[in-house]
């Protein structure tokens, strides 16, 4: 199909009219070749292209030309780059004199009023001594929630339900003692829902019935009763994460592993890195919870939840609906460990970290880094359409006719760095990924040489795709490729300024 835009009276130096088209091939499988406008138009399955001047290829989605930079995190090296932690234990429960009181269960995100991701739902209940009679194991359970749950019986914690997907039913084994007994609930919601059906009105917290079971005098229902409500964390409410707020509470200094904490404030300072290089912070060892660095929240992170094994297939196929397992890696593993530092929120020296982990991790592992690209990669067929780039000469030269332009694998490391070596390059029908290129059966036996002499010690370089670039022809009839995967390395300014100025 087709889609096309034109400008009547409008003109351009190549046509009568302005104009551009779309032009898709939806078949999942089939490749399609079409004539459209007198011209010969190659459509991969699934792909649309666009013909900016309804007559040329400037962009075609299946064949996009990118580099792919593979990142390399390097530990600070700054003296006492991470000091001594300290801690700060979460009250459990009501901790303030504003709280709201129902005879019933509130809705999270009403109460809260997206104040705070925590609400505590807090109640109590009276047990006689025949209740606990006899070996039955006395329950909690609770029809719906979302997203986080933790449940406290008089003060101790007696479990944690996550829910990854969306609301389910809770059914947690309790200890209660007789007479009074005190019951706090504390909701964590980890964002909101902002697409599909009434999006707006899908609710957080605890709804519907919560049973208490086990009791020899039969079941209560304790949904209808009173309950008192305390939004958000005594440690937000004194902005702990904060010089000032972390000043105004007393901290305690001795850490002992193992980090089995629930509710817990770690607070410590680093350095800066020197250099320029983007700041990154290691939470790879902690739970579920947030992180603060000079009072700028970085974002909840949650490494404890890991990737469904079951969700990863071997191959990756762009073609066809999109889902969101489709072309998912990196299964069984945690779905974030690094979380960025803007060098903006950055003192020279003293910068306050403060981290609040819901569930209790290890905050004796968490480092600060810096993230340099370290390899490079680019895969190009001499098919693909010439890069975008290359329409300001087409604007400029009329006679320069687009689809002969030749498509380039460009690489380019970043600001200080160069182009050190060259781990493979093959111009024929290399095979695989960044992760392991190797040569297919047809390969021009210069191509390591050629990418050499045009990106050795540069920041950025540019080979055209095509035959004669390599001064060969390795297979004739066949369409080709040039892949090729770099090392990036940091120069020194004494080097830097010697390369310019020769």
């Amino acid at each position: 199909m087709a889609h096309i835009y034109q400008a009547p009276g409008k003109t351009n130096q190549r046509s009568s009219a302005l104009c551009c088209a779309f032009v898709a091939n939806v078949d999942t499988s089939q490749n399609a070749n079409v004539t459209f406008n007198g011209n010969n138009v190659s459509l991969p399955a699934w792909s649309v292209s666009i013909l900016p001047d309804c007559q040329n290829v400037a962009f075609n989605s299946a064949q996009v030309v990118a580099q792919t930079s593979v990142p390399a995190m390097r530990p600070s090296i700054e003296p006492n780059s991470i000091k001594s932690w300290e801690s700060y234990q979460e009250p459990v429960g009501l901790w303030g004199n504003i709280t709201i009181s129902a005879n019933n269960l509130l809705e999270q995100i009403n109460t809260t009023l997206d104040g705070s991701d925590y609400l505590w739902y807090t109640t109590s209940v009276n047990i006689i001594a025949e209740d606990l009679q006899g070996e039955v194991q006395q329950q909690l359970t609770i029809s719906s929630t979302r997203d986080a749950l933790q449940i406290y019986i008089n003060g101790n914690f007696s479990g944690n339900h996550t829910f990854a997907k969306s609301s389910l039913s809770v059914n947690q084994s309790i200890k209660l003692i007789i007479g009074h007994n005190e019951i706090a609930l504390l909701s964590m919601i980890v964002g909101l829902q902002d697409y599909g059906y009434r999006y707006d009105r899908v609710s957080a917290g605890l709804s519907g019935s919560i049973n208490l079971k086990g009791l020899r005098s039969g079941d209560k229902e304790l949904a209808t009763q009173q309950w008192r409500y305390q939004v958000g964390l005594k440690g937000e409410a004194l902005k702990i994460y904060t010089q000032e707020g972390a000043n105004s509470i007393l901290w305690t200094s001795e850490l002992q592993a193992p980090w089995t904490q629930y509710l817990t404030w770690y607070k410590t300072s680093f350095a800066t890195p020197s250099g320029s290089d983007p700041v990154s912070i290691y939470l790879g060892s902690m739970g579920k919870g947030q992180a603060w660095v000079n009072g700028n929240n970085l974002g909840r992170f949650w490494p404890s939840l890991l990737i469904n094994e079951t969700d990863c297939s071997q191959t990756c196929d762009y073609r066809g609906k999109f889902t969101p397992k489709k072309c998912r890696t990196d299964c069984g593993q945690q779905s974030q460990q690094w979380y960025h530092i803007p060098r903006e929120w950055l003192q020279p020296n003293q910068n306050l970290l403060v981290v609040f982990d819901e569930l209790g991790g290890d905050v004796s592992k968490i480092y600060v880094a810096t993230k340099t690209v370290a390899t490079i990669c680019v895969h190009v067929l001499e098919s693909y359409p010439p890069q975008l780039d290359s329409w300001s000469q087409f604007q400029a030269q009329p006679k320069v006719q687009p689809m002969l332009l030749t498509p380039e694998a460009r690489l380019e490391c970043q600001d200080n760095q160069v182009i050190s070596s060259i781990n493979f390059a093959s111009f024929g029908n290399p095979q695989g990924n960044c992760k392991a290129f190797h040569q297919g059966n047809c390969h021009a036996k210069n191509s390591v040489e050629v990418v050499k002499e045009a990106c050795i010690g540069k920041q950025t370089c540019s080979i055209l795709v095509s035959s004669a670039t390599f001064d060969t022809e390795p297979c004739a009839g066949i369409s080709k490729s040039l892949a090729i995967k770099a090392q990036c390395q940091a120069i020194s300014s004494t080097s830097l300024k010697t390369k310019l100025e020769i």
